[in-house]
């Protein structure tokens, strides 16, 4: 499996393949840092990068597979992105918008917190519509996110 082919791997096939120790959450992890630093420059789809804290979370994943008998969460390892609306209590969200650009949650979103509690790894926030209130990815705090297909047309909302 390339490294380009570790990109475009499901949640599902990556616990199985960790589990039968095929792929490891670092190799995993390192393709997708790898393929976000090639392709964001062009396309502003991730708004905050948590690459190094991502590296050491795929580490103690993959120290967890190793173990026999230890204590597998049901998404153990599995890198994520979150989407700039979501809040994580310690880190900025900012909604899209230069108001919150420095805002820093106190809580972290339910719905964040039970990913992190199942082992996903946040690599990174991903755009968003200001507030999340138009049809297009495109703000004045992180401009415009275009397509992987064709950067000169926008994603759309979401």
């Amino acid at each position: 499996m390339t490294e380009n082919d570790l990109c475009f791997v499901s949640a599902r096939d990556a616990i199985a393949k960790f589990r039968a120790r095929q792929l490891s959450p670092v190799d995993l992890v390192a393709a997708l840092i790898a393929r976000s630093e090639a392709a964001n420059p062009q396309l502003t789809a991730f708004t905050t990068t948590h690459f190094e804290r991502a590296r050491a979370q795929a580490r103690r994943a993959e120290e967890k597979y190793m173990r026999k008998g230890a204590r597998l969460r049901r998404l153990e390892g599995v890198p994520i992105a979150i989407k700039d609306l979501h809040p994580i209590k310690g880190e900025i969200t900012t909604f899209a918008s230069r108001i919150f650009a420095q805002n820093r949650d106190s809580v972290t979103s339910p719905s964040v917190a039970r990913l992190l509690n199942a082992g996903a790894i946040v690599l990174a926030r991903t755009a968003t519509p200001e507030f999340s209130c138009a049809g297009i990815a495109a703000s004045r705090l992180h401009g415009v996110t275009g397509t992987p297909w064709n950067p000169a047309f926008t994603c759309g909302g979401s």
